[in-house]
């Protein structure tokens, strides 16, 4: 997989990387898909909630 940055976002994920003391650029990017992957399952989750509580609502 390749991914392309402007100048300025490969600045900041190597600061990120860096600063967070990552052993590498690979193992940040892991860890913003895995947080992002918790954020979508935590939607997943309040949708699911919401739609059981309009539907007692009947």
């Amino acid at each position: 997989m390749e991914i392309e940055l402007s100048e300025s976002m490969e600045r900041f994920v190597q600061e990120q990387v860096v600063e967070r003391e990552y052993d590498s650029v690979s193992e940040y990017i892991r860890e913003l898909v895995r947080l992002d992957q918790k954020r979508h399952a935590r939607e997943q989750m309040e949708r699911a909630l919401l739609s059981l509580v309009a539907s007692g609502d009947d």
